[in-house]
């Protein structure tokens, strides 16, 4: 088992309470992870914030581990207006983030997908080229 003190910290740790509203502000978390502040909405995509990335939960996780830490925790992430999933991959869609978000929260995954967001009470699902507005926020699905 790796702990996560083990793993190097991020050089940079953003504090998004200090971001303006008005604007468009982004930080890297992490692998593919991006927390947005779209003009006073708060997005993430491809949340993956645990020590380790693949099957499982906790120390029984099997999969890759982190080689630095995410620049935040889960616990540490603003509320949440949406939560944006590229794809099925398991370094993209890690269960263990995404059990750790409120259920009340807008998922938007490719169509198929609706599977591995099932605990999330609104969850839309896009093919290539079609798009919704969420939370204020219009999302198209690109190939």
């Amino acid at each position: 088992m790796v702990k996560i003190s083990a793993i190097p910290s991020a050089p940079h740790r953003p504090e998004p309470a200090a971001w303006p509203g008005d604007g468009l502000t982004a930080a890297w978390l992490g692998h593919a992870t991006v927390l947005l502040n779209f003009h006073g909405t708060w997005l993430i995509t491809d949340p993956v914030l645990e020590s380790r990335v693949g099957i499982g939960r906790g120390p029984a996780k099997l999969g890759p581990r982190r080689l630095v830490r995410p620049a935040l925790r889960a616990r540490d992430l603003p509320p949440l207006d949406l939560v944006l999933l590229s794809h099925a991959h398991m370094d993209h869609t890690d269960l263990g983030t995404l059990r750790s978000l409120r259920r009340d929260v807008p998922v938007v995954v490719h169509r198929g997908n609706r599977d591995l967001v099932r605990r999330f009470r609104q969850v839309e699902e896009l093919d290539w080229g079609e798009a919704t507005d969420v939370a204020g926020v219009r999302v198209e699905s690109v190939e």
